[in-house]
């Protein structure tokens, strides 16, 4: 059974985790029931922030979030949320995400079969 310590007791409790399909963004809360109405409120919030972020900064800026953290290997609301607020979207173009040149593919000076 699920639990967690709360006020030095312990309680049932299960975590909600949901990934937002367009953003991939994970958001995910500790619930202690299982109910329907717990469970659409989860979904609400979890859209919820999405779109506020939407609302404050533009759907362009946030896409464009969504887009590096995920070029760094993050999915989650935090990650964009704090690209958005120092503005690093605009950092996209400065960076090259193709793979990495031949010394970091087991070829090149640095490889083991260098000579």
């Amino acid at each position: 059974m699920p639990a967690v310590i709360e006020g030095g007791r312990r309680i049932k409790a299960w975590v909600f985790v949901a990934v937002l399909s367009y953003s991939r963004l994970l958001y995910a809360e500790l619930v202690r029931d299982q109910s329907v109405a717990t469970w659409l409120g989860c979904h609400r919030r979890a859209a919820q922030g999405v779109i506020r972020l939407a609302d404050k900064h533009g759907a362009k800026a946030l896409n464009a979030a969504c887009e590096r953290a995920l070029a760094f290997g993050f999915s989650d609301y935090k990650t964009a949320k704090g690209i958005l607020k120092n503005g690093a979207i605009g950092l996209n173009e400065a960076f090259d995400f193709e793979p990495a040149g031949e010394a970091y593919q087991g070829r090149g000076r640095f490889s083991p079969t260098h000579h």
